[in-house]
């Protein structure tokens, strides 16, 4: 379905990534990890074409179409219905009830196909989007964050529809329960390194908590050395020094996960209009915004550290 060799991306004198490169047979699913900056939106631009590498080649199977998930939700006629939005993006041949089942299924049913598009909230919008998606028939999916500030029941109703698909999958997520459930394998971007990673994100996970556990290799007697030219010493690795450094595998993964459901919780507030009319409680709301995504960005990045540990 894809061959990547020895892609490469820079931005000035930032490299993102160099040497990316795997291969991808039909109905396989990679998921694309790795700490905030680290070029994985950038990725899937490129793979789509979108952008340009600064080295290597791309080559798509002669019959695959892609299709691409992004993390922008207003690409839609604000006037149509979830019915109509969802219908202008399906091909002429599909039956109407083809088209609600598919919105069934995705948690839209009765009269609440014909909700207008400018009222629905963000993770309504997302579900428009992946039968939109899903019904144009492609064989491969890029998705950029699918699982971002969705409520529970809207990513279970992402998983399902996706468990059901047949296709090919590339997805950038940090939801480690989503890519425990819809990837085989994964790429790990740290820049400037990026490795394929044979194997899901369990195997990942046992790969990181194996990491931390090796103990430091024992000092063996060494003869006292003549004299030499000092040698410099290199910064020893201070986990004191870091937001999260001292926490587990375990509970950086657990406050990830509480952070992520805090952010979504708080994404869905934002589109309470009486709410945000409350110019103390928006600002409140705004800073509590703010602090959890740093929060989240520094348990990301300790997060990624440990592969390197």
């Amino acid at each position: 379905a894809l061959r990547t060799e020895e892609l490469g991306k820079s931005f000035g004198e930032q490299t993102l990534w160099r040497d990316v490169k795997f291969d991808l047979i039909a109905g396989q699913r990679l998921g694309i990890i790795g700490p905030n900056g680290s070029g994985k939106t950038t990725l899937l631009k490129v793979l789509l074409g979108d952008q340009t590498a600064d080295a290597g080649k791309i080559k798509w199977g002669p019959t695959v179409t892609p299709g691409y998930y992004d993390q922008r939700l207003d690409k839609f006629n604000p006037d149509n219905t979830v019915l109509a939005e969802t219908a202008s993006a399906a091909p002429k041949e599909t039956k109407p009830q083809e088209i609600r089942n598919l919105l069934a299924a995705l948690l839209f049913r009765g009269d609440t196909v014909e909700k207008p598009m400018h009222l629905l909230s963000g993770g309504e919008r997302a579900r428009v989007a992946l039968a939109k998606l899903l019904l144009q028939g492609h064989d491969c999916l890029l998705m950029d964050e699918p699982t971002n500030h969705l409520d529970i029941p809207t990513r279970e109703a992402l998983e399902r529809a996706l468990s059901d698909y047949q296709g090919t999958l590339v997805c950038v997520s940090h939801d480690r329960y989503f890519l425990r459930r819809m990837c085989d394998r994964l790429l790990v971007l740290d820049p400037p390194t990026a490795m394929d990673f044979e194997g899901g994100f369990d195997e990942w996970h046992d790969r990181l908590g194996e990491a931390s556990k090796t103990p430091a290799p024992k000092k063996q007697s060494q003869p006292i050395p003549q004299k030499q030219t000092p040698k410099p010493q290199q910064k020893k690795d201070n986990k004191y020094a870091r937001p999260f450094g001292t926490l587990t595998i375990e509970t950086l993964e657990s406050e990830i996960t509480d952070t992520e459901i805090a952010i979504a919780e708080m994404n869905e507030k934002f589109g309470d209009v009486a709410l945000m009319s409350d110019e103390s409680e928006s600002k409140r709301l705004q800073s509590e915004y703010a602090a959890a995504e740093k929060k989240l960005e520094q348990l990301e990045a300790e997060y990624y550290h440990r592969a390197d540990a």
